[in-house]
């Protein structure tokens, strides 16, 4: 009874605990690690409801085995359990077991089982759980096991747990470890073994998160001599139906019992035992029903790896339109995902195009007249403080999801860039190599894949049920490759797992429905470098149903350290553990494509939508208006000359990109790429009804869409707005010659492409734009002379326009209450309760210093002047009398420093301050001052 290696260990104990008597065993403590058995604090709320930890403090590092579901097991015809037929079935089938050892002080020893769907209060009547304890060497202790269920382990054991109910158990403990049961029938009594029911410290069971946690006095262990070393131990898990008594009913066997086996319903690494195969039963009979197989205490199970990934694009938004995106005040819209996330703490892979956080950017709250939960810059702010954390990893974008195939490389490029600079501005966030880089709509070929490298990405994402599939089989895809990362053209591709997407908003119980519990739990136990993806819009969460399903999910998943949910940027970093010894090389799950030749491929609805090729939309079709060859409206019954055509080759938006490429001053050049860039929103983008994606075990669509269709409005109003950009050269052109200039200029060009000219009012400070229709100023910029830097400070071309001609809203908002006024440019004459002139066509008569500017019917004559070297415009406007009394209203819309605004919203735009007649307004950023004054 000695103790040789001196650690404080005695020869007995080393013995009973498998230890070497010669080898030191005195290691130091675990650390503190309690678990708190039942639902724990609150965590968050989410739409009115409070969620709490539940069981979210237990890690991957307290799982020690998972188990195949009924349906994906080793027994015949994928078996896992011996069913009872009784409704709860399901709850007796264990899909993950985990321990943890609290620590001398903690005094406790906590273990946890989940379940494929646990019911109810199944625990009540219909689920015993029990975890076989050997404290070291398997060959020393019990071999019968308690409660009459009728099976012997090889695994020898000196305490067993036995949970009954939430408050019911006990742990029964070997107390003369030198006598033992060996037979079937042997009373465990008889042999020294005794039930602590003091010793069972209670259960939690959670029906809607399929769990259940339990903990045990660790003392209860080391009073048998366990040396307190948890890897040391050696577990066996099963679960029982209630009632396994041989003879407790009237002298006959419980519920529970199964007549002449063991009755074991489910066993983690001994499956056999609850086989129900008829022609195996003879096998499991008497001295078959011994378990062989049990769990190390060391052990450490894999996980399966979930990517969430939401994807949000609009065009430039009014505010208020964009407030009730982020939050429709009913418990619906944007923040839905961002707040569920956050409460639960698992990261997010989020795409937003910058024209969507811009105009999140620029839907600011009256904090005196709004509600704050709807106010933009703080949702971005919320966003920013997110990435910082790592629950939030934002993708890679172009400016407004514009349609890379049809565009050439050097635009994809500048796009891209220009995206990657708006987003870091407005969350911080510094794109890398590593950054993943969403293409729109997953629209690619070969060329779009030298594009992504071209912009300096190496990651992107596809589709599992459309490039995978039809660039290489069916087969192929529906596998392991399907999950598996792919490298295409040398560009790292992660795949969106289409089928798995399909039950994103499916509950059962407070969880994922069947089937995606189910591959969750089939790719825990596969290959460690695989992944599944699952994908949302941003726009599904305005829908509370929707946003409330998901929450269910996220939570399930949350609480389940065998689902680990990634930051797409973790796979690419390689800081993603994939093994539980720091592994994160993800090389040998690589699958390489090479460089094959690849068909134009999107997304399902898309490649639907366009009868499987996107030329479809783009150049026409025998059934499908096409962009290439439109001709936009300028007003009612006048088109523009060319047709829109295609950058690189021909037609308007040729014109306009090589105007703008040629833009020499830096904010001018920007703003002209913006205003472009964000015109391209969604490009070529078709009505479609047919929403049928019904398909052929080939992949052919069963209901393919063969209706004529016309450009979607959205995108027939974006791509009307191309054409502005070549604003931009005419304003650059006149930046080049200010300094010098001495006097002022007037004169009349085509500066929008539309074959009409427009009328420029300039001097040596001021460049502004005037239109026929409307008499309206369009735009107007100011130099800076200490520098020589423009600011553009009226119009702002880069906002959704509303329509797409050059009309603009002659009313704030429709009758329905929809937003009428999308844009508002300067000299906007508006006659309250009657007539409007704001879209009328005025004649246009050149003056002194300025131009004369008359409404068709000659009651509005407005005289615009601007003399040299001046920052300020004299207005006179003469209006008939018989004109609302010769009362007219003037709407400007001021875009003080647009490139500013267009980032940072309106943080450094000041108020509207009127005195003595005069408005004025300032936007300070960056320490420059760019000021508007109305005298009125």
């Amino acid at each position: 009874s000695g103790d040789p290696d001196n650690d404080t260990f005695d020869n007995a104990t080393e013995f009973l605990n498998g230890t070497h008597p010669l080898v030191p065993d005195n290691v130091p403590p675990p650390p503190e690690g309690s678990i708190t058995v039942g639902r724990g604090p609150a965590i968050g709320m989410i739409n009115g409801i409070t969620y709490y930890q539940e069981f979210m403090d237990w890690t991957w590092d307290d799982l020690r085995m998972l188990d195949e579901y009924e349906g994906d097991g080793s027994n015949n015809q994928q078996g896992d359990i011996y069913p009872g037929y009784d409704g709860f079935d399901s709850s007796r089938d264990i899909v993950a077991f985990y321990m943890r050892d609290g620590g001398a002080i903690d005094n406790k020893i906590y273990f946890r089982l989940d379940f494929n769907d646990l019911t109810a209060l199944a625990e009540q009547a219909n689920l015993d759980i029990y975890v076989a304890i050997d404290i070291g060497s398997p060959t020393a202790g019990e071999r019968v096991l308690p409660d009459d269920v009728d099976t012997l382990t090889d695994m020898r054991w000196e305490a067993v747990v036995a949970v009954y109910d939430s408050a019911a158990g006990t742990v029964y403990v070997d107390t003369n470890p030198g006598a033992n049961t060996t037979l079937f029938g042997q009373s465990l009594s008889s042999f020294g073994v005794v039930s602590q029911p003091a010793a069972y410290l209670g259960a939690y069971f959670n029906a809607e998160l399929d769990s259940v946690e339990f903990a045990i006095s660790r003392q209860a262990l080391t009073d048998i001599g366990w040396n307190g070393i948890a890897s040391n131990l050696n577990l066996q898990v099963f679960t029982t139906r209630d009632g396994t008594c041989n003879g407790c009913v009237d002298g006959g066997a419980g519920a529970g019992d199964i007549g002449g086996r063991s009755d074991i319903r489910d066993s983690i690494v001994n499956d056999y035992i609850a086989e129900d195969y008829f022609s195996a039963q003879a096998g499991l009979a008497g001295s078959g029903s011994v378990l062989v197989n049990w769990i190390a205490g060391g052990n450490h199970a894999s996980r399966a790896k979930v990517a969430v990934l939401v994807h949000g694009n609009q065009a430039n938004q009014p505010g208020s339109s964009t407030q009730r995106l982020i939050n429709d005040q009913n418990g619906a819209g944007y923040h839905r995902v961002i707040l569920g996330h956050e409460v639960f703490a698992q990261p997010l892979n989020l795409h937003i195009t910058p024209t969507l956080a811009s105009s999140i950017e620029w839907a600011r709250v009256d904090t005196n007249q709004g509600p704050f939960w709807v106010d933009g810059p703080a949702f971005n702010a919320w966003i920013a403080q997110l990435i910082q954390t790592n629950i939030i990893y934002l993708l890679a974008s172009t400016y407004s999801d514009h349609m890379m195939p049809y565009f050439p490389t050097t635009f994809n490029h500048e796009n891209i860039q220009e995206a990657g600079e708006v987003l870091s501005a407005i969350y911080g966030v510094t794109f890398t190599s590593n950054s993943v880089f969403w293409t729109p709509e997953r629209l690619f070929d070969e060329g779009v894949f030298s594009d992504v490298q071209a912009a300096g990405y190496h990651w992107t994402v596809i589709d599992q049920n459309t490039h995978l599939w039809n660039w290489f089989g069916r087969t192929d895809s529906l596998g392991e490759n399907g999950y598996s990362l792919n490298r295409i053209h040398g560009v790292g591709a992660f795949v969106i797992n289409n089928l798995a997407t399909d039950f994103r908003f499916s509950n059962l119980d407070g969880g994922p429905n069947t089937s995606l519990r189910n591959l969750m739990s089939r790719r825990a136990r596969g290959a460690w470098e695989r992944l599944t993806t699952l994908f949302l819009n941003w726009e599904d969460f305005a829908s509370n149903s929707q946003a409330d399903a998901y929450d269910r999910n996220l939570r399930w998943m949350a609480n389940r350290p065998w689902i680990r949910m990634v930051g797409l940027e973790e796979i690419t970093t390689e800081t993603l553990d994939l093994s539980g010894n720091g592994m994160t090389s993800w090389s040998a799950g690589v699958v390489d494509r090479g460089s094959p030749t690849l068909s134009l491929q999107s997304h399902n609805w898309l490649n639907h939508a366009t009868g499987e090729n996107y030329d479809h939309w783009y150049y026409g079709s025998a059934i499908e208006e096409g962009l290439a060859g439109q001709k936009f409206d300028v007003r009612s019954g006048v088109q523009v000359p060319k047709a829109y055509g295609e950058v690189g080759v021909s037609g308007t938006v040729q014109d306009a990109w090589a105007l703008v490429q040629g833009i020499t001053e830096t904010g001018l050049a920007r703003l002209a790429r913006t205003v472009l860039f964000a015109s391209t929103f969604q490009t070529a983008f078709h009505v479609e009804d047919n929403n049928d994606l019904s398909r052929w075990s080939t992949g052919d669509y069963i209901y393919p869409a063969i209706s004529s269709n016309t450009l979607q409005g959205f995108a027939r109003r974006a791509q009307a707005q191309s054409r502005f950009a070549a604003i931009y050269s005419e304003v650059d052109t006149w930046a080049a010659i200010a300094g010098g200039m001495t006097t002022t200029l007037t004169m009349q060009v085509d500066a929008d492409l539309d074959g009409e000219n427009e009328y420029v009012l300039a001097n040596d400070r001021v460049f502004a734009l005037f239109e026929r229709i409307g008499g309206r100023m369009v735009g107007a910029w100011a130099r800076d002379p200490s520098d020589g830097l423009i600011y553009q400070v009226m119009g702002n071309h880069a906002s959704a326009p509303g329509v797409e001609t050059e009309l603009e809203g002659n009313q704030n908002l429709n009758p329905d209450g929809s937003i009428a006024a999308f844009r508002t440019s300067g000299f906007k004459d508006w006659v309250q309760g009657g007539a409007t002139y704001v879209n009328d066509l005025y004649s246009i008569a050149s003056v002194a210093n300025g131009w004369q500017l008359t409404s068709p019917d000659g009651r509005i004559i407005k005289t615009i002047t601007l003399a040299p070297s001046n920052t300020a415009m004299q207005v006179n406007y003469q209006v008939s009398t018989n004109l609302n009394g010769g009362v007219l209203g003037v709407r400007h819309g001021l875009s003080l420093n647009l490139l500013d605004l267009l980032a940072q919203g309106q943080a450094t735009l000041g108020y509207e301050d009127h005195l003595n007649g005069v408005m004025t307004l300032a936007n300070l950023a960056g320490g420059k001052v760019v000021r508007a004054v109305i005298g009125y």
